[in-house]
């Protein structure tokens, strides 16, 4: 199994989350340090305990429904929306 560098990025979480911490490699490239994670479409915030920022999912919620409303003149067509399925 190969590992890159360049995708892989690490967080702490727990009581020594304020605590500098050595770099860590993989071959002769570093793996940066965040303080906010993407994993599998949610963002996990570093802290003293882990929180998950949905921030982005919904907003990117909010912006789908708007679309829907927007672009539908009349109630009905909202319903023809929801039926299809």
């Amino acid at each position: 199994m190969l590992f890159s560098a360049k995708k892989s990025s690490l967080f702490v979480v727990g009581k020594a989350h304020d605590v500098a911490i050595d770099c860590l490699h993989i071959g002769c490239d570093s793996i940066s340090w965040v303080t906010c994670l993407k994993y599998l479409g949610m963002f996990f915030t570093a802290g003293h305990k882990l929180q998950c920022d949905i921030d982005y999912s919904v907003r990117k919620f909010h912006t789908a429904a708007n679309t829907i409303y927007n672009r539908s003149k009349f109630c009905s067509e909202i319903s023809k929306l929801f039926l299809m399925d």
